[in-house]
């Protein structure tokens, strides 16, 4: 199904490859950059570490905070570009404008808020215990710094260094693979969401998610490393030219095309394997 959906999202673009879609994207991308430029701009460079540890301005962590809320809702704009991308796959193709449906009243926002912040939850429950170890870590060996003398003393194998290392380095790895499978565990619930507009709620749609991925993480994840040969080239482009950040957009589309088409089909795979249809009243 993987090669099937990557091959007609390639005929879609074909056909009219400037649409609202790749609108949108250059949209929420300007208006990404822009917001970090601000920020870095206000705050310097701080993240949420800095936070936790203690800033030396009260002022400087509200707006960090404010900023952080800003992020969360541009991610309501992005599921507004989700859905976009939704009705233009059913030939359903929609104006631009549409891409701010989830701000058109209080309740429809909240709703779409919610199931961001519901996702993101769900992930950090499940991702954040090992990192808050490693910081604390970090940390106690940053302010006590108790092993340098030792370490300076001890004659230290280099076969035991190259061990310790590729230990180090396998354990990533499968935390890595760990943390890609329970992402995907949640990749179908703005498809959810946006299908059964308004009647389905966020947990509705999240736990839905949670059900319709069961034994499908395996190709999610396969679908997750298949885009890597376009990402990866792109990310060392930009890294070595920052003036090619604006192929980004473009390699946006194609991708979010690719995700939304498949997470559809597996949910219409999923109605038909248990000879049901996803909605409000299940």
């Amino acid at each position: 199904m993987r090669r099937e959906v990557k091959a007609e999202c390639r005929r879609i673009l074909k056909e009219k490859w400037w649409s609202p879609l790749l609108i949108a994207n250059l949209f929420i991308y300007f208006i990404t950059f822009l917001f970090d430029v601000l920020k870095t701009h206000i705050l310097g460079d701080i993240d949420i570490k800095d936070i936790i540890c203690g800033y030396n301005s009260n002022l400087k962590v509200v707006i960090m905070l404010l900023f952080y809320l800003i992020t969360l809702i541009t991610r309501v704009l992005s599921l507004g570009i989700t859905r976009l991308t939704y009705f233009y796959i059913d030939n359903r193709e929609q104006p631009f404008s549409n891409i701010f449906y989830y701000f058109s009243t209080p309740k429809k926002f909240f709703s779409a808020l919610w199931l961001e912040v519901n996702m993101r939850l769900r992930m950090y429950l499940w991702l954040l215990p090992p990192y808050i170890v490693i910081f604390l870590l970090a940390y106690i060996y940053y302010k006590y710094n108790p092993f340098t003398n030792l370490l300076e003393n001890l004659e230290i194998n280099e076969k035991l260094v190259i061990i310790a290392i590729l230990v180090i380095f396998l354990i990533m790895m499968v935390y890595l693979i760990f943390s890609l499978f329970i992402i995907n565990r949640y990749s179908l619930a703005e498809v959810i969401f946006i299908k059964n507009d308004g009647k389905f709620t966020a947990n509705q749609s999240v736990k839905l998610s949670i059900k319709a991925t069961k034994g499908h993480l395996g190709k999610l994840f396969v679908l997750g490393l298949s885009l890597l040969p376009i990402i990866l080239p792109v990310l060392i482009l930009v890294l070595k030219i920052s003036a090619f950040k604006i192929i980004i957009p473009f390699i946006t589309t194609y991708i979010s095309l690719v995700c939304v088409l498949y997470y559809k089909k597996l949910l219409e795979n999923y109605e038909q394997e248990n000879n049901t249809e996803v909605r409000a009243d299940l």
